[in-house]
């Protein structure tokens, strides 16, 4: 069963992984990175070897020591959510967290728009519903992921997809705006938006000018859109 969830994690990062891929081909920025990538003016981020980041959005604190089902985890500056919980966690600083078997001590920064893909069999299976977990931060923040084919060359004559998304937040309201570069046409039929840490009750959701049902889930907020795109979401 542990094995199972580990896999089923996997899949459900395909497409960020690909993206940050993506980015070290493009770039040269590497895909796992010390603490110290992300602010080499914190002495802590400087000396922990511990934890690390996958790609610009997920802080990870692998489990060393067999048996080990509590840690320490040292989080940078900023807001960062349990990507299991969606429990919100104030960096700079220490703090002793669960680390059951199951599920690996992983965290999402706060301002990011991660995309998950479903659990499926193999990578050959349609995938046609979208998850975007949004987790609040006040102020303007971009998050970015890439498509295209997943094989093949025509990726190099433009048959893909950037996706950059503006995530915006507000003491009341959340807005996003989602914008796209290149011919690739995805696959989503559907979009299902996961709200994470609001420091707000929501009343309603608009996307591109429509309202849309939003319920309160065990980790925050959902709604299921039947489009795979949209431009803009208003959430307040």
């Amino acid at each position: 069963a542990y094995a199972k969830a580990a896999i089923e994690l996997r899949y459900q990062l395909l497409g960020y992984l690909y993206s940050a891929f993506r980015e070290y081909v493009t770039s040269g920025q590497p895909i796992l990175t010390p603490l110290s990538f992300f602010d080499s003016a914190d002495p802590d981020c400087l000396l922990r070897e511990r934890e690390f980041l996958c790609g610009p959005d997920l802080l990870v604190s692998p489990v060393l020591n067999p048996g080990e089902r509590q840690q320490a985890v040292y989080f940078p500056r900023g807001r960062w959510y349990d990507f299991h919980t969606g429990a919100a966690v104030s960096g700079q600083g220490f703090k002793r967290v669960e680390a059951p078997i199951e599920a690996i001590p992983l965290y999402i920064r706060a301002g990011a728009v991660l995309p998950l893909w479903p659990v499926r069999q193999h990578t050959a299976e349609p995938a046609e519903e979208l998850t975007l977990r949004i987790c609040y931060a006040k102020g303007s923040q971009q998050s970015a992921w890439y498509e295209d084919a997943g094989e093949g060359f025509a990726y190099q004559k433009g048959g893909c997809l950037e996706n950059r998304m503006t995530q915006t937040g507000y003491s009341g309201a959340v807005e996003l705006s989602w914008h796209r570069k290149g011919v690739w046409k995805s696959n989503w039929k559907r979009i299902r938006l996961q709200f994470v840490g609001l420091p707000f009750q929501p009343r309603r959701l608009r996307i591109d000018g429509k309202y849309v049902l939003i319920e309160e889930t065990a980790t925050g907020w959902e709604a299921l859109l039947e489009t795979g795109v949209f431009s803009r979401c208003l959430l307040e």
